[in-house]
């Protein structure tokens, strides 16, 4: 994802600026690449460059370790790829190269402190990328062929489960008023990607083999994510296709209506999307509008004053690193669920 990423920020440009193209709205986009994004992807990249260096000088101390070991006749010590492999050569060089590199960077550290520094750094890496990165990778990866697409499906089935349920209640069976007047949908993290994939799930549900009877757009009052990637998923899973193969964004939009229509954005709804600065997960959503000079095919004139776009919000006081878990303790969130339940029924109402 780091290096696709850092491909379009450096090939694709679009009147000089690093742009992306998304489907949205009836047609193809260009959307701009977010500032600071191109130096954030090349940090990630440094900071595996770092860890592979870190490995590699750590190998080497324990190779030389154990070759002194030897001396005591100890079994010999077998490397992959034997001689004979026909990547042999090619893996010796690119291991030389890093040796000669990770001795260079870390050649007056002592063997103790390496080993510290790589137990630190493979305990915050697994941490990082096992708790967030990676349970989001797996769970956008829209490829068929994917091994996580088991785990996927079988998310998605679940959740839209309950909300299909939520939405099909009634005070009746079948024939009384919906149980819910309004509904309030909440995302934490992959959590906030999974709940922008539910709704637009019960929309598609509800128009297509329902005939609108649920109402899912009428009764959907908030759209609540925090701490969310989904700028960062649009950016780096969903749109690194080439223009000739524009087809195969298409149809991941045909699944999100609500960057199809802004007519299944009523005024009754508000998508508030809580993010900071100080959390390298969430940030600002500007890929699920379009920009202020684009316009839409679905769109009229008298429409465009209508458009009901994401409402982000930015969280302050929060720590950096921790910042991502930080948002349930502060007054952001408890505000903006405050105003989106006394909205469903106001506090003079209240008994």
């Amino acid at each position: 994802g780091a290096v696709a990423g850092i491909r379009t920020c450096t090939t694709n440009k679009v009147r000089g600026r690093a742009s992306f193209a998304r489907w949205m709205f009836g047609r193809m986009i260009d959307l701009p690449v977010k500032s600071g994004t191109l130096v954030d992807l090349l940090i990630v990249l440094g900071v595996l460059a770092f860890g592979l260096l870190l490995g590699v000088a750590i190998e080497a101390r324990i190779e030389h370790a154990w070759q002194a070991l030897r001396g005591l006749h100890l079994p010999h010590f077998t490397f992959w790829p034997p001689p004979e492999h026909p990547f042999a050569s090619s893996y010796h060089a690119v291991s030389l190269a890093l040796r000669w590199l990770s001795r260079l960077v870390f050649r007056h550290i002592p063997a103790y402190l390496l080993l510290a520094l790589g137990g630190i750094y493979v305990y915050y890496l697994h941490y990082f990328l096992v708790e967030y990165v990676g349970d989001v990778a797996i769970y956008v990866s829209s490829h068929k062929v994917s091994k996580f697409q088991e785990v996927r499906t079988a998310i998605q089935k679940t959740v839209f489960s309950v909300g299909r349920q939520v939405y099909e209640a009634r005070t009746q069976l079948k024939s009384g008023a919906h149980l819910y007047d309004e509904v309030i949908i909440i995302g934490h993290s992959l959590g906030s990607v999974i709940s922008y994939d539910l709704l637009n799930q019960l929309i598609i549900w509800d128009q297509k083999g329902c005939d609108g009877s649920h109402d899912v757009v009428g009764r959907t009052t908030r759209l609540i994510t925090f701490g969310s990637p989904l700028d960062k998923t649009a950016f780096l899973f969903r749109t690194q296709v080439s223009p000739e193969h524009h087809y195969r964004e298409a149809l991941a939009g045909v699944e999100q209506p609500l960057i199809l229509d802004y007519r299944l954005r009523p005024a009754s709804f508000k998508w508030i999307n809580i993010y900071s600065s100080a959390d390298v997960v969430s940030g600002k959503l500007i890929y699920y509008d379009l920009p202020e000079q684009a316009s839409s095919p679905v769109m009229s004139k008298s429409m465009k004053s209508e458009v009901n776009k994401v409402i982000n919000v930015k969280a302050i006081g929060l720590v950096p690193i921790l910042a991502h878990i930080q948002y349930w303790s502060k007054s952001d969130l408890r505000t903006t669920l405050q105003q989106a339940v006394w909205e469903v029924e106001p506090p003079i109402k209240r008994r």
